[in-house]
């Protein structure tokens, strides 16, 4: 097949997402512009005379930090060369990065031979919202962005403060944070999506924080589908979503081009997006 790989326009992210979406992966409503708001140049695609033929993300954070989501072949072109093009060609643009992704069980034999070296796997697990709001939280709002990217970035590996107010702006999120006396010690956010709500980021110092974290975001839910996407590494965030009565979806497994970076999983108790890390 003859194409080009190019930069997609704004339009053309929204596109994107919808594909997600046809895949089952059930992206936020508002996902398209607060990823495209995080690296505008961070989305490429292929064409052909019927249109986008194949799409992937690649968001470049601080340092030698990538991430790379939203690889889709149109159906009627799978098998045909696309997904080699498109793969060849993220991984010629991340040389430079360490390059995470999230990708599906079924495609790890494919991405290892593609250098990719396996951390561990994310679970999606989804409940039922329930329950009422605990006392002592607070909402987001009451963070200053620049308050929010520090305490995130001892989680995620870097600073992100663009991709987090794009985040936690899109209408209908949610945020609530816990507090011991003036400092952070967790805080989860819960966007609308295709299906129901989902909740990520979900960084909590304890346990107990991040349980009452969970419990406020269901509160605000009542009644809708609510998804969780957790590190399996960290098996208290997997008995968490137990405790909540939260059944496994689908998983997905983590990986990495040049290492495998020292992240705090077992405080890690949701992670934001499959698509952006």
């Amino acid at each position: 097949m003859d194409v080009k790989v190019r930069n997609l326009i704004k339009d053309e992210v929204v596109q994107m997402v919808d594909w997600t979406a046809d895949e089952g992966w059930n992206p936020g409503l508002h996902d398209a512009e607060a990823f495209y708001a995080t690296d505008p140049d961070g989305f490429y695609g292929c064409f052909d005379e019927k249109g986008m033929a194949g799409c992937y993300s690649l968001v470049r954070y601080e340092g030698d930090m990538a991430f790379a989501g939203c690889y889709v072949v149109r159906p009627d072109l799978r098998g045909g060369g696309v997904g080699r093009l498109l793969l060849n060609d993220v991984l010629a643009r991340a040389q430079r990065y360490n390059l995470g992704i999230d990708g599906v069980l079924q495609m790890v034999p494919k991405y290892e031979r593609s250098g990719f070296i396996r951390s561990h796997e994310n679970a999606r697990f989804r409940g039922v919202g329930e329950g009422e709001m605990p006392e002592d939280l607070h909402i987001i709002e009451e963070l200053s962005i620049e308050e929010l990217e520090e305490f995130d970035s001892r989680f995620f590996g870097c600073k992100r403060g663009t991709f987090l107010e794009a985040f936690v702006d899109q209408p209908g999120t949610v945020g609530l944070v816990s507090m011991v006396g003036d400092k952070v010690n967790g805080y989860g956010l819960m966007r609308k999506c295709r299906q129901g709500r989902k909740v990520g980021p979900l960084f909590a110092d304890d346990a107990t924080s991040a349980r009452k974290l969970l419990s406020g975001l269901f509160s605000l839910a009542f009644g809708e589908d609510v998804f969780l996407d957790a590190p399996m590494v960290n098996r208290d965030a997997v008995s968490m979503a137990q405790e909540f009565k939260m059944e496994p979806v689908f998983r997905t497994a983590r990986m990495y081009t040049k290492n495998i970076p020292r992240l705090p999983w077992e405080r890690v108790y949701g992670i934001t997006t499959f698509e952006l890390g």
